[in-house]
């Protein structure tokens, strides 16, 4: 009976104590300006081996939620979605039947916020961005074109029919 109610407490604190730290782990940036977006991918925080009494051993994995790489940039998403799928309630995709999505109009913007390369290649290098083959780098650059632009989404005008709000 001892031995059961101290497993319960012990499943208690680590229930608590991961409930604790899960906010505390959700840590969000705006976006990195320095090499790839790590905020994506899910990344082990912590993991932690429990020795519990006479019944082996518990492993306690403490992940960090990947961050939403639109988090404050809801406006922005819309603009992408419409300009890689032509409707502002999709997901935007870098890639088009496996291959990178340029322009349909024969110009040089590419993936999921159809950056222009011409305007934007050579800041995107000096920021260690590659717009073209990678959707976060492609999002990241879109986040910092809306925040140095005026007004935000000038560089996506075009398609504001789109994504414009009544």
């Amino acid at each position: 009976m001892i031995q059961r109610l101290l497993t319960v407490v012990t499943w208690t604190i680590i229930i608590l104590t991961y409930l604790a730290l899960v906010p505390i782990l959700a840590l969000e940036a705006r976006y990195s300006l320095v090499g790839r977006n790590p905020g994506l991918e899910p990344k082990v925080v912590e993991s932690t081996t429990f020795d519990q009494l006479s019944r082996g051993s518990v492993t306690v994995t403490i992940v960090e939620k990947p961050m939403d790489p639109w988090n404050g940039y809801s406006l922005l998403k819309r603009a992408c979605s419409c300009e890689s799928w032509g409707r502002p309630d999709m997901e935007p995709r870098q890639f088009r039947d496996g291959v990178v999505l340029w322009s349909d109009y024969g110009t040089d913007e590419v993936g999921a916020c159809q950056i222009s390369v011409h305007y934007w290649g050579g800041k995107s290098m000096e920021m260690g961005l590659d717009i073209i083959n990678s959707i976060e780098d492609n999002i990241t650059m879109a986040k910092y074109i809306y925040d140095e632009d005026e007004n935000g989404l000038t560089p996506w005008k075009w398609s504001e029919s789109c994504w414009g709000t009544d």
